[in-house]
């Protein structure tokens, strides 16, 4: 993903694959040249980063993603969708975790009005009933969660419901979410993929 914050510079965000997974944050000029770099993900990152940053009305960086850490017992699989906040300069500020889980992962944010923020990720559930829903939070300036929400359309196992692909905001202040649902093993049509479309309130209600 592609975010411009100030001054044309942008952030780019992106991974780096190799045998420690990283995520991977950059601030670039107009231009292209690197003003900075930064690795996100702590130990490993295997749910990724979608590079999206929002810029939050203090003039800092909102960064969803994801952060295994070092003294993890299952890195292969389990870790926490997270936020992180990065100072224009490059300083980590801080990083909030929002929930643990097997391949957990917050992927996009939006700006929700009122010094709050829309994030959307999620992770594989245990037990697996389905074994993927989407998870919706709201959360403030410092990244503290008010509330959030769960939805899925297909229940099951094998079921994965991933509204992650796309978020923008709506003029009622809620928001319409595009992604992907699939049934489980034991589904009219087990494991097909199907464009899955949710707009919610202003309360991140469906």
């Amino acid at each position: 993903a592609v975010n411009q914050v100030e001054d044309g510079n942008l952030l780019v965000g992106g991974s780096r694959v190799s045998t420690i997974d990283r995520s991977v944050l950059m601030k670039v000029n107009s231009q292209g040249e690197a003003i900075w770099t930064r690795y996100l993900g702590g130990y490993a990152s295997y749910s990724g980063i979608s590079g999206n940053t929002t810029l939050l009305s203090n003039g800092n960086y909102l960064v969803p993603g994801s952060y295994v850490p070092q003294d993890s017992v299952d890195v292969d699989e389990r870790c926490f969708a997270c936020l992180y906040c990065y100072s224009p300069a490059g300083d980590l500020l801080w990083r909030k975790d929002l929930g643990w889980g097997r391949w957990a992962s917050a992927v996009l944010s939006r700006v929700a009005g009122d010094d709050e923020y829309w994030v959307s990720g999620g992770y594989y559930q245990v037990p697996r009933d389905p074994d993927a829903a989407t998870t919706i939070w709201r959360v403030n300036n410092d990244g503290d969660t008010l509330y959030s929400r769960k939805y899925w359309y297909y229940g099951g196992e094998g079921a994965v419901n991933a509204a992650t692909y796309g978020m923008d905001t709506t003029s009622d202040g809620g928001l319409v979410l595009t992604g992907m649902a699939r049934e489980g093993v034991a589904g009219v049509e087990p494991y097909v993929h199907k464009t899955w479309i949710l707009k919610l309130d202003q309360y991140g209600c469906l």
